[in-house]
């Protein structure tokens, strides 16, 4: 099976995302949450932003921080049920995904799990699964890496694709901006410890841990935080029209920030254990 990434066009901004309108939406059901790695609500807030993508609602929602393992998870966070599954490939993932693709040779077997929908798939069936923006939407990431494990076979590779809570980008627009929030749509946010403590948990073998360019993170976060201070539009116009020169500078940063092993992107491989 070939897995093939769509690649945008790095010369305009993500469509479906309207940095000027004012944030309105739905209101949605909130419940209150904990972390799925220590099963405790013992946290501190790290965060308090709305849905700057996409005005999809009108509520303000907080991030906060396992106090024991260091997760971030909105608390309260919408009910299951209340958000569309979206099924999105950043621009950052194409060329990571086609380097761990090459390593296995065209024989394999990949499966590219997009949403938790894809998890629902024959069991001991692949070589390798992908996970690109998903575990930190799903609702109980826990299940989503048992469920990758039973679709791979014995010495099975998985490669989950996060947002890194470590990276660079996210210690410079913490507190309410970095796009890797992505309120309300991203449930759960991780460093590289707490995916591995994760990993251990599903029942699989960390192989390697590192992290990856995210440019346009840099880009989104300052979006956000344009749109949040309620900027002129020609300063947001200003921004679209230059967006492909912005992420060439959100990549010059992002070089030197993974040789510093703070990228935006937390890259994990982890194995199915041989039986």
């Amino acid at each position: 099976m070939t897995v093939t990434a769509p690649d945008a066009s790095p010369s305009s901004p993500p469509e479906g995302n309207g940095p000027t309108s004012s944030v309105g939406g739905v209101p949605l059901v909130l419940l209150p949450s904990r972390c799925f790695v220590c099963n405790d609500d013992d946290a501190e807030p790290v965060a308090v932003g709305q849905d700057f993508d996409c005005s999809s609602s009108p509520e303000t929602f907080l991030a906060v921080r396992c106090r024991r393992c260091g997760l971030v998870y909105l608390n309260p966070a919408p009910a299951p049920s209340e958000l569309e599954p979206t099924h999105l490939l950043g621009r950052d993932l194409g060329r990571e995904i086609a380097r761990f693709c090459q390593r296995l040779g065209d024989s394999a077997r990949i499966l590219h799990v997009r949403g938790v929908e894809d998890l629902d798939h024959p069991r001991n069936a692949y070589d390798a699964v992908l996970l690109t923006n998903v575990l930190e939407r799903v609702d109980d990431p826990l299940s989503a890496l048992k469920a990758t494990k039973q679709l791979l076979q014995p010495d099975g590779l998985a490669l989950i694709i996060t947002p890194n809570t470590e990276a660079t980008v996210c210690r410079v627009f913490q507190g309410r901006h970095w796009s890797g929030y992505n309120f309300p749509r991203h449930r759960n946010l991780f460093c590289a410890q707490v995916l591995g403590q994760a990993a251990r948990m599903a029942g699989l073998e960390i192989v390697s841990v590192r992290t990856g360019g995210a440019a346009e993170a840099w880009v989104l976060s300052v979006r956000n935080t344009m749109t949040d201070w309620r900027l002129p539009h020609w300063a947001l116009a200003t921004l679209n029209r230059t967006w492909g020169a912005a992420l060439m500078a959100g990549k010059a940063i992002e070089w030197w920030q993974q040789l510093r092993g703070k990228g935006g992107l937390l890259l994990t491989t982890l194995r199915r254990p041989a039986e």
